[in-house]
């Protein structure tokens, strides 16, 4: 085992931390990443001295005891990550325009629990059976709690893949309640009638468990993991993406990148979208052409219009919680469209020395990449006149939105700095600049549930795409991919015995 060789296809966070762990085990680890920097959603920049993050503003389970802290301790990398939690106080502050109410929901399960009984005293009942109706349906991920995975076990809950409004609804009758509680949606791209309940309950009880951010940028997390990758004889490749990938029978041969090399491995993981991943096969159908099919006509996931604020110094308080604007209770779930935007979450990134000031806000527009379709074959610096007018149509419209809450804001701003769904995609190169992968569709399960296993024996899936997204989810799928390579609960088994 301690001989295999790896080729891991993109350098996101699910590329890279797959190779972290495999490198830990003693195999020689080869990751290819086709942009300049490794990262993915996880890279920052730098705009006249702040710096900004492309998106994981939010990371979970990164408490003691938490899953990915229990894994990043399992690496020895906890000393190298710099991060800050919110353990206590407000987690999150909802808005509401439509009757000017802001909700102030506390961390914790209790105060997650008491923070809506204050607002709703008589639904007590209704939040109760709701809050042990996510833990029931977490209950059932064994790779969630780090629990020995149970072979030929399958889902009991009900609930599991119920849509999420449905889901609410069953233990939620208040209507105002019902639609708050979904505020988090934001955050896995949700769509009320297919997305699957269990994505939802992952998200609040990850929420309920505490939330961290990393101080000085995400990408400080993407160094380090290349750092332990390179220290331990693997190699991380950039500007240089994969253009083929050589099969033969039913396994992968070897592959090709863009600078020419060929590269072989014994297995190999890919970290791309599945359908950009599927384009590069040699023989397309290799994993069936009803799987290919699929997989290619699935609909992504929606991106988001992002805008990137400096602050002046010393104008902003830092705030240690994220937040949520709805122009309406009825608009929690609804997309923001044709320059109606109608929710966004919005939050202060902490800095190394972070004091009682910001020095940055991040805004985060929930947009289906129908609103940039015009433009779709255009590419950096290279857009019509029409795309930067929209642009500045669309951030205009959310600082006049801002100012509803911050009359001050627009004097507090040195410098705005926008990014639409193409340059999402264009930056991570993920398809359609989906923030969250795939859709996650209960009429669809081999996309609400894909398997890290393929057709060919030897090329694994890693990534967003995969089981669940973000922060804790994509390192989650990471354990879960490298473990078909190292044997079913190899790292879990040793993280029981560290306790």
């Amino acid at each position: 085992m301690l001989n295999k060789e790896v080729i891991v296809i993109g350098a996101g966070l699910g590329g890279l931390f797959s190779a972290a762990l495999l490198s830990k085990e003693g195999m020689k680890v080869t990751v290819i990443e086709k942009n300049r920097k490794p990262g993915g959603g996880m890279q920052s920049y730098n705009r006249k001295g702040a710096v900004f993050d492309t998106d994981m503003h939010v990371i979970t389970s990164m408490f003691e005891g938490g899953s990915v802290y229990r894994l990043c301790r399992y690496l020895g990398i906890l000393n190298d990550i710099c991060i800050e939690n919110v353990a206590d106080g407000i987690s999150d502050k909802i808005y509401v325009a439509e009757d000017n109410s802001v909700y102030n929901i506390s961390a914790g399960r209790e105060g997650f629990m008491q923070s809506l009984l204050h607002y709703f005293p008589d639904e007590e009942h209704d939040i109760c059976a709701y809050v042990k109706a996510l833990d029931a349906i977490t209950d059932e991920m064994d790779l969630f709690l780090l629990r020995n995975s149970r072979q030929n076990v399958f889902v009991q809950n009900a609930d599991f893949f119920m849509p999420v409004d449905q889901f609410i609804s069953k233990y939620i009758h208040n209507l105002k309640l019902r639609r708050l509680l979904a505020y988090m949606n934001v955050l896995y791209a949700g769509d009320c009638r297919v997305t699957p309940a269990y994505l939802h309950a992952v998200i609040a009880v990850l929420l309920q468990k505490g939330v961290s951010r990393f101080k000085g940028g995400t990408y400080r997390f993407v160094e380090v993991l290349v750092r332990f990758i390179q220290a331990h004889g693997g190699t991380v490749i950039t500007g240089e993406g994969v253009s083929d990938i050589i099969v033969e029978g039913d396994k992968v041969k070897y592959v090709k990148t863009d600078a020419g090399r060929v590269l072989s491995a014994d297995a190999y993981i890919s970290s791309i979208h599945p359908a950009v991943l599927l384009d590069l096969l040699s023989d397309r159908f290799a994993v069936s052409k009803s799987y290919y099919a699929q997989l290619q006509g699935t609909e992504d996931s929606c991106s988001a219009f992002i805008l990137n604020i400096k602050l002046k110094k010393d104008s902003f308080p830092y705030m240690r919680y994220s937040s949520y604007y709805f122009e309406s209770y009825e608009s929690v779930w609804s997309a923001n469209r044709k320059g109606a935007i109608t929710k966004f979450m919005f939050l202060t990134p902490p800095v190394q020395d972070q004091g009682e000031y910001a020095h940055t806000l991040c805004i985060t527009v929930p947009m289906d990449w129908n609103e940039v379709v015009a433009w779709e074959n255009s590419t950096i610096g290279k857009r019509s006149k029409s795309y930067y007018e929209w642009k500045d149509k669309v951030a205009e419209t959310v600082l006049s939105k801002m100012e509803r809450l911050f009359p001050f804001f627009r004097e507090v701003i040195a410098l705005v700095d926008t990014a639409s769904p193409l340059t999402i995609r264009d930056h991570t190169g993920v398809r359609h600049g989906a923030m969250c992968g795939y859709k996650k569709d209960v009429n669809n399960f081999i996309t609400s549930h894909l398997p890290v296993r393929t057709r060919l024996s030897n090329l694994l899936l890693t990534g967003q795409n995969v089981n669940i997204h973000g922060f804790c989810g994509v390192i989650l799928t990471s354990l879960q991919t490298c473990e078909e390579i190292l044997g079913t609960n190899y790292i879990i088994e040793k993280l029981h015995v560290e306790g």
